[in-house]
């Protein structure tokens, strides 16, 4: 099953840093695109390094007890860093990108939410 999770993250990586953002956007934006993709196959890849017996696990305070609970509540830690990480780097998005974004989100969300209205 570890396998199988490890394949998942690794498709998830090739296709976030090798597709398209779904607006168009300029290089930097695209970057920032990139980065936020990565902070993101790293929050899917920690319960896979921190929760394997490894000498990183025995050296991090939560995960070295080995305690449901104390591994619960590190990949909690580690979940809310994540969630800190990608709004970091999404903030550095320029207003561009953000209004595009938010008008293509809208688009989407109307089309879904439209969908069988009037049939």
């Amino acid at each position: 099953m570890a396998a199988v999770y490890m394949l998942f993250c690794l498709v998830f990586l090739y296709y976030a840093l090798t597709s398209e953002p779904v607006v168009a956007c300029d290089r930097y934006d695209e970057t920032i695109y990139r980065i936020s993709s990565l902070v993101i196959f790293l929050g899917l890849i920690s319960p896979f390094i921190l929760l394997s017996e490894t000498p990183l696990r025995d050296s991090l305070p939560f995960f070295s007890k080995r305690s449901a609970l104390d591994s619960l509540l590190g990949m909690m830690i580690v979940a809310l860093l994540c969630i800190l990480f990608f709004i970091g780097t999404e903030s550095y998005h320029t207003a561009a990108y953000r209004e595009s974004f938010s008008a293509y989100i809208e688009a989407v969300y109307d089309q879904f939410y439209n969908v069988g209205v009037g049939d």
